[in-house]
């Protein structure tokens, strides 16, 4: 790329080659016209001396005569001298060639009766009349020069002029290269600071130059720096913004990220007001419920009826010490509303200014305030749709996941659901353990089809169909049939659920159990060290068309002290690792393994080694219900 000097350099050079050029042009044609108006001069001068000397006849003696006084007079060299007749017919020739001839400057000058010069070749001839005394016209002289010494003098003009042309040049370019070169390392300065603020760095000055103008740009060029800094360091700011906001898990926390950024953008005072100021009340971020009544002229509610910035202060929008809304009120600050791209009001974003310092915002308080207000405003609606949400799953995970289940006297049971480390939502998992009869328990385990809210719906659904059914009918076959009669009209075509029922009877240490759809029981014989697969049922519940009650059947399994009665869903023998399943042998594995050890440590060492195996990516809830008869432990 071409150096500023280098540009200055070649462009003054082009410019005063073309001055000299046309200079040059102007001047050689000046002294070509001198030299020759000098030569017709010349001519002329000789014609002059030569028709008033001349007296008809002449002789070829006085004809020789009158060529040399000519010479004299025009100071050149004439080639020839001629003197004709009043007709043009030559009677004398100093070259002896032309006698009785006549030539056109002679007929010409017969034709005027004037004197004639003209430049033929390399030739310059004239011809004037000759008059008696009485001015009658009595002959004619003719005389030509050569123009040799025109053209020496007119080349030497030349030669010169281009001389003068290439001084003229050269020294013009060293010019321009020496003021190029003060007027560039002038830039040099300028040209640093510019790069170095390319490169991030919005803090760099530049050095002053002792030029007033150069000087002046560097002063605005250090101004616009610093205001280009400032924008991306706000715009960085924003966009870390934007991602702590998205990750809230909370209103409370949401707003201590407004607040934290407000500080640095504008170094105010944050409160984020959540709610339409226009229903008449805003709720606090962390105020526990307490909500804050608004006014018609609060700035609240203005900022969101006119869905604009409303400043308070001096000279602003409101008088200082303005109410945002009751009990908090500003002597200088920005109240900017949240309004949603579907222009849903979801809050305001109140900003306390030091009124001190400060007694109005300014432009850049309120555009920066406002730049937060519209960031936060669709991810405030978006996420508290998503924690509205969240509470009722967590409220539903605590009714169908109890962290605590019953203890029937005589057995040991243990019930937990651990959630996926990839979780798209919730499971659908669930367990229940109630009394049916004296010293008769029934344990369900489920799993819903889908993930989320809906899911969850139609799992609490089947807990409490199930368990409804159940203390009405003692046959486990019964029960489900008429729970999958009762959930198929609720749920949709392609939604349904996985039950394992069963009864335990205490005393009798027997368990009677239906496996609607779901993965088998496991019963762990301690006695012969194997595994029993409990899968007598039927197909899954809530499928409209499927599973009537002659579809449902039910077995019997005694168990024995020691023997460990697993239920299971099946996030524990899915979870995968590549391309390999855990699988039922892993988990035969682990339970036998920790056959002696207390129920909950046996859940624990299960989960534990499915996210060993599955290198802490298990992407489906486990849920386990693990059930022993009393003192099975070492």
């Amino acid at each position: 790329m071409m150096s500023v000097k280098l540009r200055i350099t070649l462009i003054t050079a082009v410019l005063l080659l073309g001055v000299s050029i046309i200079v040059s042009i102007y001047t050689l044609r000046a002294q070509q016209a001198e030299l020759h108006r000098e030569s017709i001069r010349k001519v002329k001068l000789a014609l002059s001396m030569l028709s008033e000397m001349a007296a008809t006849p002449l002789s070829k003696g006085d004809v020789l005569a009158l060529a040399q006084i000519a010479d004299g007079a025009a100071r050149g060299q004439p080639q020839r001298v001629c003197i004709a007749d009043k007709r043009g017919v030559i009677l004398v020739d100093s070259k002896h060639s032309l006698y009785d001839q006549t030539l056109p400057a002679l007929r010409e000058v017969a034709r005027t009766g004037t004197a004639y010069v003209r430049s033929v070749d390399d030739l310059l001839e004239g011809a004037a009349p000759v008059r008696d005394y009485e001015g009658r016209l009595g002959g004619m002289v003719y005389v030509t020069f050569s123009s040799r010494q025109t053209d020496q003098a007119s080349a030497l003009v030349v030669h010169r002029v281009v001389i003068f042309a290439l001084i003229l040049t050269c020294f013009g370019t060293l010019v321009a290269y020496l003021l190029g070169s003060y007027f560039s390392s002038a830039l040099f300065p300028l040209l640093a600071a510019i790069r170095r603020t390319s490169d991030g760095d919005y803090s760099t000055t530049v050095a002053p130059t002792g030029m007033t103008e150069l000087d002046e740009i560097g002063q605005a060029f250090d101004k616009m720096a610093g205001l280009l800094g400032s924008e991306v360091r706000n715009l960085g700011l924003l966009n870390r913004l934007a991602g702590d906001l998205t990750g809230a898990g909370t209103l409370q926390q949401f707003g201590d990220f407004i607040t934290a950024a407000c500080r640095t953008l504008v170094g105010g005072n944050a409160w984020l007001l959540f709610g339409d100021p226009r229903m008449g009340a805003v709720e606090p971020a962390g105020a526990g419920g307490r909500k804050r009544p608004v006014g018609h002229n609060d700035a609240a509610f203005l900022a969101v009826n006119e869905m604009r910035p409303v400043s308070i202060g001096e000279e602003a929008d409101l008088p200082p010490d303005s109410p945002v809304a009751e009990g908090l009120m500003f002597a200088s600050g920005v109240v900017a509303p949240l309004i949603t791209p579907a222009r849903q009001a979801v809050g305001v974003l109140a900003v306390e200014l030091a009124g001190r310092y400060r007694p109005a915002p300014g432009g850049q308080d309120e555009t920066m305030v406002m730049a937060v207000a519209n960031l936060a405003a669709p991810i405030l609606a978006t996420l508290s749709r998503s924690w509205t949400q969240q509470e009722a799953l967590t409220a539903l995970a605590e009714i169908l996941l109890p962290e605590e289940v019953p203890q029937p006297e005589g057995l040991e049971v243990f019930a937990n659901s651990t959630p996926a480390d990839v979780s798209s939502g919730f499971g659908g998992d669930y367990y229940d353990v109630f009394q049916t009869g004296e010293n008769v328990w029934g344990i369900a385990i489920g799993d819903v089809s889908g993930k989320g809210l809906d899911a969850g719906r139609y799992t609490a659904m089947t807990k409490y169909v199930v368990r409804s059914f159940a203390l009405e009918h003692v046959s486990p076959a019964e029960t489900i049939a008429h729970a999958n009669e009762a959930l198929s009209a609720q749920m949709g075509e392609m939604r349904f659920v996985t039950v394992f029922y069963g009864v335990v009877d205490v005393l009798r240490r027997t368990i009677v159990y239906c496996c609607a759809g779901h993965l088998p029981g496991l019963l762990y014989r301690a006695a012969s060290d194997d595994f029993v697969e409990l899968e007598a049922g039927g197909p899954a519940v809530g499928m409209a068309g499927f599973g009537g009650m002659s579809q449902y059947s039910q077995a019997t399994a005694q168990l024995e002290p020691h023997d460990i009665l697993m239920l299971y869903t099946d996030g524990i023998l899915e979870a995968r690792s590549g391309e390999d399943e855990y699988g039922l042998t892993r988990l035969e594995s682990v339970v036998r393994a920790n056959a002696r050890r207390s129920l909950k440590n046996i859940a624990a060492a299960v989960t534990g080694d499915v996210r060993q195996f599955a290198q802490n990516l298990v992407r489906d809830d486990m849920t386990l219900v693990l059930i022993r008869l009393a003192g099975g432990v070492d």
